[in-house]
């Protein structure tokens, strides 16, 4: 009747069926008969800051639906993730493992933020789950692909030019040399 009970108001009595006094009335019910929330609350990702700067909805909505961000090096991304459950969860909270680093479950930061900061050039898989509403664990998790793409100094198009010039200023040096000698 009533989300506002009356203090110092609770009686069991010998069956195990708890009464409570409302400020409406009286409600009772019986412990055992109560249901445990079996819904696994799906994940998904609420915005998007990129080095200070949300993304916008279309972005994420794509994200969403492909479950891969290609970011490059050096962006900070820190993703927002809600869980999409009909129970009100207070403060959503997220833990992750990224597959190539670690098989521990990590927690995320407060209101299911995940920081993805400092990346190496790479590809890392990233499991994500959501904790249910009264506190127990899902199982089922989400996973999200992320790519960081390399600088252009650290690929291997850069390097293997950088190697060719080295051969031809030696050439050249060389030959200049030979030149001023005969």
């Amino acid at each position: 009747p009533s989300e506002e009970f009356n203090m110092l108001s609770a009686f069991k009595n010998e069956k195990g069926e708890i009464f409570m006094a409302t400020v409406k009335g009286v409600i009772s019910f019986h412990p055992a008969e109560l249901t445990k929330n079996n819904l696994i609350p799906g994940v998904s990702i609420a915005r998007i800051r990129n080095s200070g700067t949300y993304m916008n909805d279309s972005a994420t909505a794509v994200i969403n639906r492909d479950r891969k961000i290609v970011a490059a090096y050096g962006e900070d991304l820190f993703l927002e993730f809600s869980p999409m459950t009909f129970y009100g969860v207070l403060e959503p909270e997220l833990s992750y493992r990224i597959l190539e680093q670690s098989q521990e479950w990590q927690q995320g930061e407060a209101e299911g933020l995940l920081p993805l900061v400092k990346f190496e050039p790479g590809e890392y898989n990233i499991e994500i789950r959501m904790k249910n509403y009264p506190g127990s664990e899902s199982s089922h998790t989400w996973t999200l692909q992320y790519i960081v793409t390399p600088p252009f100094w650290k690929t291997m198009a850069f390097r293997i030019t950088m190697v060719l010039l080295a051969i031809l200023l030696s050439y050249l040096a060389v030959k200049a040399y030979i030149s001023r000698r005969l």
